[in-house]
């Protein structure tokens, strides 16, 4: 059994993504949302770098590997504006940043709203929810950036299914790299709805 330990005693791990070779890469966040973590280990279970985000608070999304095989991840921090926003780091395999974005303004949720997923290039697309707490902004948001980090497009909706509180399940491509979105949300009695979407 092999354990990251930061620098912190309190540490939770959220997502792990294995590549081509066996490396394995760990997401999680420190103490109560005070950042978030990287680590990768080897095939033997040895880490090989780790990096820490700490902010005032942050909270892990998603984590996905590119073509490449680079570690790309998104959460929500309290950062350059001072307000709650979506972020989006790359590193490349030797733990070296690549680039960083805030996309948008990000909400309340602690459910995993915000997703990622990357084709065939190395481009990455980020899909997220923004509400509850922006009720002036869309409540959906979603981007597509190449491999430099260079935004080839920008999605914004107020409501895809009833209101504003739908809010993003997960994020997937198809063999032509249409995106395939599962959306949940609750109708006007407050049963809950799932939806599957195709862009």
């Amino acid at each position: 059994d092999v354990k990251f330990n930061s620098a912190s005693d309190d540490i939770d791990t959220r997502f792990m993504q294995v590549d081509a070779l066996g490396n394995v890469y760990l997401l999680g966040w420190i103490g109560f949302y005070d950042g978030m973590f990287l680590v990768k280990f080897d095939n033997s279970g040895n880490v090989v770098w780790d990096k820490i985000i700490l902010d005032v608070s942050g909270l892990p999304y998603d984590l996905t590997l590119d073509a490449d095989q680079n570690p790309v991840i998104c959460g929500k921090v309290y950062e350059v504006n001072e307000i709650t926003e979506y972020i989006i780091k790359k590193y490349d395999q030797e733990g070296n940043e690549v680039w960083t974005d805030y996309p948008g303004k990000a909400g309340s949720y602690f459910q995993e709203v915000a997703h990622l997923v990357s084709d065939a290039s190395g481009n990455i697309y980020f899909a997220a929810s923004t509400w509850p707490v922006y009720i002036t902004e869309t409540a959906f948001l979603m981007v597509k950036y190449d491999k430099f980090g260079n935004k080839l497009w920008e999605y914004k909706e107020d409501s895809i299914l009833y209101d504003q509180n739908d809010y993003i399940a997960e994020l997937a491509l198809d063999f032509e790299n249409n995106i395939i979105m599962a959306l949940q949300s609750r109708d006007s009695t407050g049963q809950k709805d799932v939806l599957t979407l195709k862009f």
